[in-house]
């Protein structure tokens, strides 16, 4: 029996287990024994089962589709929960949902029929039992929906435990799959988790001990997190709270604004000017500004709208936007103010540079299978280290689900591209715009993004390409690789080609011109692409002829940043320390620092700009610094009292 799509087998250690160490009010609870499913020298299988895992997830699961498969484990304690791993994304070509039903007997006796699909991760089989060893007993039965289960382990309970429960739906629901849950008591962190069944929104927290004054964080990338304070647990219940609902981030929502936006910036200088198409359905423009928001600090410049009439079509109003001179440098919202306190806004939309890049440098990654929240945190840390690295611009490749994506890239100080392919989540559009379309980074640079596969329709990719037929340096961000070589890429002279699925030599040279394709190896890594000029020649890790640099997902990132003193415009001088462990050196890294008012300076790195607040109170600060191989180096910033 073959496993599903979304299982990728792997050799599992015998006798596996986690201890999982509960602190409260600042002492160590006995800990709760956690047995893996996939330990076999614990659990034995009857039947078919396979051991495997979510794509890149941090745990895995064993999976049966048999009827009368069955698992066995003999344990010592009060109480056993089952954790079940989450359901499959069919839709996004990620597996099947769990339809089975499990019988479960202990010590011979029946004990609960778990159905997966209406459960969270967490169901209790058994409190309150007795001293001495115990025998449970899972068989798998298929059910008039379907069969399938994945269960991930168990959880053996000490006594005097209680669980908590809610309903959790939010804004861009279908979107909405898993959320992490951070329960804590007094400080202490005593849960870590991710939870929610996307198919009902259920989620649940079993096997906390008893006592009040819990709080738990609700955490997903492009969502509001929320914050559930002074939760009582009681021994042998559950608590059901009042249904959750989460909100969009605002910076993670395009609200009426067509173009730009994220995915599809204007990127300008000051004075130069930019098209944008708005759903106004008549009503009148108070006002048109570029705002950021970095911590306390808020940097905005009004602009001004000039529609052009002739375009206006079923209430979106077309026009351009010049920006005023001395528009400081950095990544904007573009927010129209409408009357009765309405707006239209596209978050980081508009990217105002100095100068354009004559050697571009872009970080680079792909087929990430963001399809939830545990991915959508290694994208955020990607966003920490393509700032730290100071790219001129990010180019991802072949991503799932945008909802999650574009909350992660939040972070981000720069703008990026992205394409969808052969695991989308339908709907990406209403987070990034169209699927083609062209950007131009100044004058003498446009890159294509294109999210479909090169043997449909290709009109309108040859349309956009033509209409840059005399830029100097053209570039594609694609889903595959395969694109016309003679018709497209000697034609029109495309230097570079970023994907991440197909065949083929991930670094290697296409066509004439010649076109350098540097594309995904793995879904662990990203590179940096730097430029002379229009040639790409730097794309690999430390000299090597084809690696990338290597990220590990469930551990630490090789380079690291952190400072003396919180971030926060509150300290007149801090320090970043960035530690590399890559065997790379990263020239020209950046760091941003939010200062008080004052004279600023720099030590260990080099100040390129400093732009005050709209209040006046901060200074935004971005020094550049040459980041060694294997070298750890200081970056202080200190601003002085006028």
């Amino acid at each position: 029996m073959r496993a599903p799509a979304d299982v990728k087998a792997r050799a599992m250690c015998n006798c596996v287990r986690l201890l999982a160490s509960l602190w409260i009010a600042g002492t160590v609870l006995p800990a709760q024994t956690w047995i893996a499913a996939t330990d076999e020298g614990l659990v034995k299988r009857t039947g078919m089962w396979t051991a495997g895992e979510f794509r890149h997830a941090g745990s895995g699961h064993l999976l049966t589709m048999e009827d009368g498969a069955a698992l066995e484990l003999s344990f010592t304690g009060a109480g056993v929960v089952l954790s079940l791993d989450a359901h499959g994304l069919s839709y996004a070509r990620l597996g099947l949902e769990n339809l089975g039903i499990l019988e479960v007997t202990i010590d011979g006796r029946q004990s609960a029929a778990v159905l997966p699909q209406r459960e969270d991760r967490d169901v209790v089989l058994a409190r309150g039992l007795g001293d001495g060893a115990h025998m449970l007993r899972l068989v798998h039965r298929a059910t008039a929906a379907g069969s399938g289960a994945r269960v991930a382990g168990f959880r053996i309970l000490r006594g005097g435990e209680g669980d908590l429960s809610f309903l959790l739906h939010g804004e861009a629901n279908r979107f909405l799959n898993d959320i992490r849950a951070v329960v804590s008591k007094n400080g202490h962190v005593v849960r870590n988790s991710l939870i929610r069944n996307w198919l009902t929104g259920q989620c649940r927290i079993a096997g906390l001990p008893a006592g009040s004054g819990y709080q738990v964080e609700l955490m997903a990338a492009g969502w509001q997190t929320q914050h559930l304070r002074d939760i009582e647990i009681k021994a042998g219940q559950e608590t059901e709270l009042q249904p959750v609902y989460l909100r969009r981030r605002p910076e993670s929502t395009t609200s009426g604004v067509e173009f730009p936006r994220a995915g599809q910036p204007a990127i300008v200088r000051s004075g130069e000017s930019f098209a944008t198409r708005v759903f106004l359905a008549g009503v009148s423009i108070e006002s048109v500004e570029l705002r950021r928001q970095l911590g306390p600090a808020t940097i905005s410049r009004e602009v001004v709208f000039r529609e052009d009439k002739a375009r206006e079509h079923d209430g979106r109003a077309e026009g351009i936007i010049t920006l005023p001179a001395g528009v400081a440098p950095g990544l904007y919202d573009l927010v129209f103010r409408l009357p009765k306190k309405v707006s239209r806004s596209a978050p980081r939309a508009v990217y105002v540079v100095t100068e354009y890049p004559r050697n571009p440098v872009f970080v680079t990654f792909g087929h990430m299978d963001t399809f939830g929240q545990e991915a959508a945190e290694y994208l955020q840390r990607l966003a920490g280290l393509s700032n730290l690295i100071g790219a001129d611009m990010v180019l991802v490749s072949n991503e799932v689900n945008a909802a999650y994506a574009l909350g992660a890239f939040a972070r981000l100080d720069m703008p990026h591209l992205i394409t969808f392919g052969n695991h989308e989540v339908a709907g990406h559009q209403e987070f990034y715009g169209n699927a083609v379309s062209m950007i131009d980074y100044g004058p003498e640079l446009s890159i294509l993004n294109f999210s479909h596969a090169w043997h449909g329709d290709l009109s309108h990719a040859y349309a956009l390409l033509e209409s840059r037929a005399k830029t100097r340096c053209k570039i594609i961000n694609a889903f595959e690789h395969d694109a016309p070589v003679e018709a497209m890429l000697d034609r029109y002279r495309i230097s570079f080609l970023h994907d991440a699925h197909g065949p083929g030599p991930k670094v290697m040279q296409i066509g004439r011109t010649p076109t350098q394709r540097a594309g995904k190896a793995n879904s662990e890594s990203f590179r940096v692409v730097r430029f002379e000029g229009c040639r790409p020649v730097s794309f690999t890790y430390a000299g090597h002829p084809s690696a990338p640099i290597p990220l590990p997902r469930h551990q630490p990132a090789p380079m690291q940043l952190s400072f003396s003193t919180p971030n926060d415009g509150a300290a007149r001088r801090v320090t970043a320390r960035i530690s590399n462990r890559w065997a790379q050196a990263f020239p020209n890294g950046r760091v941003v620092f939010v200062m008080p008012s004052g004279d600023c300076t720099v030590e260990g790195g080099r100040m390129e700009s400093a732009i005050a607040s709209d209040d006046g109170r901060f200074v935004v600060l971005t020094a550049r610094a040459d980041i060694p191989a294997n070298a750890d180096i200081e970056v202080t910033a200190e601003s002085r009292q006028r």
